[in-house]
């Protein structure tokens, strides 16, 4: 069903937003010079004669889809400093609803989901380095500072109005990745009802002065309605490629970094001791990349890229030449605009450092490892500041180096008052931001793969191959305590990880390569810990990087990491994600659509996360089949089939698990329905399964390592009989070691 849209920014009327069912009086607001001034879109004119004029362009994309943009033109003599543009704001959005959700994004890693519209999302330190003091005080005489509940801010510049599943839902955003200005939709609700107080699309020109007879344009504000809110979200992110032109040029990796293992502790020697254990355990399965985090460079501090420490005597290119050696890639950690107080550059160069309101360089904090040093923030727009990040890159370049992991980039994207930069041609926010990725991105040629990290995954869309999702997934052990803020244990931090991860799923493969971080097995990690970690990798569609002291850990025990290798690389969807929401819940039953070359399956993840058993009711609707009558159900970890009774089905799970349900249609004839090869169960270690009627005979080419042995199953009907051990009724098991990488088999009935 398609949903009207449309919009009517003035003439000789007031602005309206028109539904088929709503009629939105429109408003717009803009601070300038430390005053708020109405736009009157009747008169097209600024309150208080101030000189600015303001034009409008406006399109309907379709029917449920418009894109509004304004520019800006100071008409005055003198400069005008522009704060937070309310490009349009108004305080209904038609019909509320009781029980409505929203999917909010921070931008960063702190937090992206769906929340209901009477709670809020959770609380990060730097969450108000991305809204002006002007809003914070016009949110306030709106919502009341009692609590911060029902007040949505998305820094992402997306966000969703979800109002159950009669009423089509908003999308209320901006094309992304933003070239300016922080741009993001704003919702506030009364917590008490749920009805919708005031929303606003707000346009962060952070302070910037306007010089008279210069122009400035808003990024392009996109408003939808969707009848399915993840088809909204879906629609969303193609538009933004489409617009934008975003090519996704690489396939998720397969690698090994040295962070979750080692810290500070990781050496050369280490390092290739390895790379020969990879070798060893998963030849032939695509390992590419090894990659050194922290601990390589001089007395760990960041800014001294340009010598490696006592573990390191060698140096970079020595260790990188050797691991080619190997047959892997060099990958190297970096954080390009992070410097220590005693380092070279900061002792040096003063002047090319962020500076706060006074005038001193920004304290950004102590660094969280040994030294435990003073932070400083290299000011990427000045010309001794742009300086020493393309000769830091250039140098890493220069080792032989092509993985680049480029890590806390999102302090130089903030906007507030103790943020002040050196070009004043410059907007604070996303302009900023992107003029520092660009840096960076053009010491770089088209071959070397390239990780944001630690950053604001929308404002740098485009500029890189990959891009750290959440927060680092941390180390194994759900028992035990998390020094996270706002986390109980490990397990309540993954899940927000995990959460945060898998909300974000429309990315995947659109706008960039979502990225999951490393998988860690390595004690204590039990069994269904690992299996938890793997589907998260797995499920997310995620590269594949080994990250902890998996070396601790058995031969069979490592089979976790070669059923997920190489990735499949597509990203599931969280079917779940408008109904169980944040704080009491979280997305939990992810659906991922296996196209095999040879076949389509259904596989659905369900993970409890959390203490305690938790039943999973699952429905045909939910992942657009008409019946579960149609298909085998097998569950992939416990190698079971699972009669489904009815249509609704339940299933408990135990604490900290996750079980995988694969569906397959039946068929009159035998069929594969799973292996123990491969997560994907047919897409990456099977090729051209096909069945002969004539001979009776299923055969098709089994893609893995020599002498990699494991199990086919297949569903037989009745009527055909066979040789094979049956493992339940109906479904045969057929075991094959493999020849070679490309081992045909055949199963005669």
């Amino acid at each position: 069903m398609q949903n009207f849209l449309n919009i009517d920014l003035g003439g000789n009327t007031r602005a309206v937003l028109r539904t088929e069912k709503s009629f939105i009086p429109l408003q717009s607001r803009i601070f300038v010079d430390n005053t708020w001034h109405d736009y009157d879109f009747k008169t097209a004119k600024v309150s208080d004669n101030l000189p600015l004029k303001i034009e409008w362009t406006e399109e309907n994309v379709s029917d449920s889809w418009l894109s509004v943009k304004a520019t800006l033109t100071n008409i005055g003599q003198t400069p005008l400093n522009l704060g937070s543009f309310h490009v349009i704001e108004a305080d209904t959005l038609g019909t509320d609803s009781d029980n409505s959700t929203v999917f909010v994004d921070t931008g960063g890693g702190w937090f992206a989901g769906v929340v209901k519209a009477a709670s809020r999302c959770p609380d990060f330190k730097e969450q108000d380095k991305f809204i002006s003091n002007e809003d914070k005080k016009w949110i306030h005489d709106i919502a009341g500072n009692k609590t911060k509940d029902g007040i949505h801010y998305s820094i992402s510049s997306l966000l969703v109005y979800h109002r159950g599943k009669t009423l089509p839902n908003w999308i209320l955003s901006f094309i992304v990745p933003p070239q300016r200005c922080i741009a993001a939709p704003l919702l506030i609700v009364n917590p008490q009802n749920s009805k919708v107080l005031r929303w606003a699309m707000i346009q962060q020109f952070a302070d910037y002065q306007l010089q008279p007879d210069e122009s400035i344009s808003t990024e392009t504000m996109l408003l939808g309605l969707a009848e399915n809110p993840h088809e909204g979200l879906e629609q969303w992110a193609d538009y933004c490629k489409d617009v934008n032109r975003i090519e996704i040029k690489s396939f998720p990796p397969v690698g090994w970094l040295s962070w979750y293992g080692y810290r500070l502790q990781q050496s050369e020697q280490e390092t290739l001791r390895v790379a020969d254990i990879i070798n060893e355990e998963f030849a032939g399965l695509g390992f590419e990349y090894i990659q050194l985090d922290l601990g390589y460079n001089k007395n760990n501090l960041p800014g001294e890229w340009f010598e490696t420490n006592e573990r390191f005597p060698n140096g970079l290119a020595w260790l990188v030449n050797e691991l080619e050696k190997k047959g892997f890639k060099a990958g190297i950690w970096c954080s390009p605009f992070y410097v220590a107080e005693d380092s070279e550059f900061a002792r040096k160069h003063p002047e090319a450092l962020v500076r706060d309101r006074f005038g001193k360089p920004i304290d950004n904090g102590r660094w969280s490892w040994e030294p435990k040093c003073k932070i400083y923030v290299v000011d990427s727009t000045h010309p001794l500041g742009e300086q020493f990040i393309r000769k830091a890159v250039r140098h890493l370049k220069s080792q032989g180096f092509s993985y680049f992991k480029f890590d806390f980039l999102a302090a130089i994207s903030l906007i507030d008052e103790d943020f002040v930069v050196y070009d004043k041609h410059k907007i604070k926010g996303a302009e900023i931001y992107r003029h520092g990725l660009k840096i960076i991105r053009d010491e770089l040629d088209s071959t070397d793969y390239i990780y944001w990290c630690s950053n604001m995954v929308y404002l740098g869309l485009g500029l890189s191959d990959t891009t750290m999702i959440a927060c680092d997934i941390g180390n194994t052990g759900f028992s035990l305590p998390c020094k996270a803020e706002g986390c109980a244990d490990i397990l309540d931090f993954f899940r927000r990880q995990a959460s945060t991860t898998i909300s974000r799923y429309f990315l995947h493969q659109r706008l960039v390569l979502v990225n999951a971080d490393g998988i860690n097995i390595a004690p204590p990690a039990d069994i269904e810990e690992r299996r938890l970690r793997a589907t998260l990798v797995a499920m997310s569609g995620s590269q594949v990087f080994l990250g902890d002291r998996f070396d601790l850990c058995d031969s069979e025990l490592l089979d976790i990491v070669r059923i997920i290798t190489p990735p499949y690389g597509q990203a599931a969807k969280p079917v779940d994600l408008f109904e169980n929401v944040y704080p009491n819940g979280y997305p939990g039953i992810w659906h991922l659509k296996i196209e095999t070359g040879w076949d389509t399956r259904d596989a659905i993840a369900l993970l409890n996360m959390t203490h305690n058993e938790k039943e999973f009711e699952l429905r045909p609707e939910m992942f657009d089949m008409d019946t579960f009558d149609s298909y085998y159900c097998w569950e992939f970890w416990t190698r079971k089939r699972i009669d489904i009774p009815n249509d609704t089905f339940k299933l408990t799970i135990s604490p900290a698990s996750t079980r995988l349900l694969t569906f397959v249609k039946k068929r009159k004839h035998p069929w594969v329905i799973s292996t123990t090869f491969h997560i994907s169960q047919g897409a990456v270690e099977l090729k051209n399964v096909q069945w002969d009627e004539n001979s009776s005979t299923l055969s098709g080419i089994l893609l893995r390592p020599a002498n990699y042995s494991g199990s086919i199953f297949i569903s037989v009907p009745a009527e055909y009989s066979h040789n094979l051990p049956l493992v339940f009724p109906n479904i045969a098991r057929y075991e094959i070691v493999a020849r070679n990488s490309k081992s045909r088999w055949a199963v005669r009935f």
